[in-house]
C-alpha cells in the first residue's frame, strides 16, 4: 500500500512575511501600551505623593498661623484684663489711647498676613487700630462721601460703604468761582484738601 504524500502547506514568502510584520507591530502596540500604563500609574503615583506633601505643609503653615494668632489674641486679652475692664464705656476710654495703637502694631508684626488689628466695642465701633492712627472716624460697614473742599458742592469724589483704606484721585480742581469776587486759584496736582462725610 502506498503511502498519500502530505500537502505542501507552506504559506508563500509575501504572506509569511506580512503575518511577521503584523506580529511585529503588535508586539510593538503591546510594549508601547504597557509603558504608557505604567507610566500613568507613576504620573498618579507622583502626583498622590505630591498632594500629600503640600498637604502636610499646608497644615503645618495654617497651625503656625493659629499659633501665632492665638499668641495675640492671648496678650491682647491681657492687656484688657489688665485694666479690670467693667462697661463698654470703659472698654472705649481705655482701649482708644495711641499706646494701644502701638500695641496693635507691635501684635500685628506677628500676623504678617493681617492686614490690620483693630478693637471693636459691643456696639460694633471701631476703638482702635493698628493700620491708622489717629483711629478713623468711620465704622466698618458706614456708608460715606468724600468731597474735595475746592469743590464742595459738586459731586462726590468717592463715594461707597466703608471697609478699610480709602484711595482717593490727586486731580486738580478748578473751584467754583467766587460770588462778587475772584475765582481762588486752583491747588496742584501734588496737595488736595478733602472732606470726608458720614451718611
Amino acid at each position: 500500500m502506498r503511502s498519500l504524500p502530505f500537502p505542501d502547506w507552506q504559506l508563500p514568502a509575501s504572506r509569511r512575511l506580512g503575518l511577521i510584520a503584523a506580529a511585529i507591530v503588535g508586539i510593538t502596540i503591546a510594549a508601547a501600551g504597557a509603558l504608557c500604563w505604567d507610566q500613568h500609574n507613576t504620573a498618579i503615583a507622583n502626583a498622590q505623593q505630591d498632594l500629600t506633601n503640600l498637604g502636610i505643609v499646608l497644615a503645618e503653615q495654617a497651625n503656625r498661623t493659629f499659633q501665632a494668632v492665638d499668641l495675640v489674641l492671648r496678650e491682647s486679652g491681657e492687656q484688657i484684663r489688665a485694666r479690670q475692664i467693667q462697661t463698654p464705656e470703659q472698654f472705649s476710654a481705655a482701649l482708644s489711647g495711641k499706646g494701644i495703637h502701638e500695641f496693635l502694631v507691635d501684635q500685628q508684626k506677628h500676623l504678617p498676613q493681617a492686614a490690620a488689628l483693630g478693637l471693636f466695642d459691643a456696639t460694633g465701633n471701631l476703638v482702635n487700630l493698628s493700620r491708622a492712627w489717629p483711629v478713623p472716624a468711620l465704622n466698618v460697614g458706614d456708608h460715606f462721601v468724600v468731597m474735595n473742599v475746592q469743590n464742595f458742592y459738586g459731586a462726590p469724589v468717592v463715594s461707597g460703604v466703608y471697609d478699610g483704606p480709602i484711595s482717593l484721585p490727586i486731580t486738580t480742581v478748578s473751584p467754583p468761582a467766587a460770588i462778587g469776587g475772584h475765582a481762588m486759584p486752583a491747588t496742584s496736582s501734588q496737595f488736595q484738601t478733602y472732606v470726608v462725610l458720614k451718611q
